[in-house]
């Protein structure tokens, strides 16, 4: 367990000395961290050191926004009788509740039309799965899944250039996703541009190791080679 971890225990039992001991001993550790920060910061408070409180909670809410530490800086502010920053942080806590409650909601709608964009896929509705990535797209445009999604859609469709387009405009915004990259080498592989499918494989390779599909790509590959040359 770590030492946030026992601190986090030791404050929810009201041990808040014990707690604030464990975790400074740790803040080494978990130096940069702003639940780390938050926590300390909720210590002190409880104990009474509302300054010692405000530092703590200052430095969680510039490393991360998050509402709930917005909330409690507020609350440290207006103990302290710094009323007008308290207003501020506590706007700024509202403000990101609404946010977060506004992209749990894109979420849920995102997480809808992709769940029901792959049953078209695997029924070969194309069209409507198609449209159904789009609108995945509209409310989470960063997802790689809608991306890979949509590529396989139109490559089954035989639209392959627009298949192609879709997959590298991906990789440009994420050079490092495997499954994008996984599925352009089988595209290059099937489209016998060889050399373009190991280089991705390799790449693969190099970013993740472990990974047994390129690795058995580029196995199948020698293989090929080999017979080739005992012919």
């Amino acid at each position: 367990m770590s030492y946030y971890h026992k601190a986090k225990l030791l404050y929810q039992q009201n041990k808040w000395q014990a707690a604030r001991i464990i975790l400074q001993n740790g803040m080494s550790e978990l130096d940069a961290k702003p639940h780390a920060y938050h926590l300390l910061g909720l210590i002190l408070y409880h104990q009474g050191y509302f300054k010692a409180a405000l530092k703590q909670l200052k430095k969680a809410c510039t490393r991360e926004k998050n509402p709930e530490y917005f909330l409690n800086l507020s609350i440290v502010f207006n103990e302290l009788g710094f009323y007008k920053e308290g207003d501020s942080a506590y706007y700024q806590a509202s403000k990101l509740q609404q946010q977060s409650m506004e992209q749990n909601w894109k979420q849920h709608i995102a997480d809808q039309h992709l769940c029901l964009a792959e049953t078209y896929l695997d029924k070969r509705y194309f069209k409507n799965a198609l449209k159904c990535y789009e609108q995945a797209l509209n409310f989470k445009p960063q997802d790689p899944k809608i991306y890979i999604g949509m590529a396989k859609t139109l490559w089954q469709m035989s639209k392959k250039k627009e298949a192609w387009e879709v997959l590298k405009y991906f990789i440009q915004i994420d050079p490092k996703s495997i499954p994008a990259r996984l599925l352009l080498a089988d595209w290059y592989f099937e489209t016998q541009q060889i050399p373009q499918a190991i280089n991705e494989w390799e790449s693969i390779l190099y970013q993740d190791p472990k990974n047994e599909k390129a690795r058995q790509a580029l196995m199948n590959i020698q293989k090929m080679d080999s017979l080739e040359l005992t012919k």
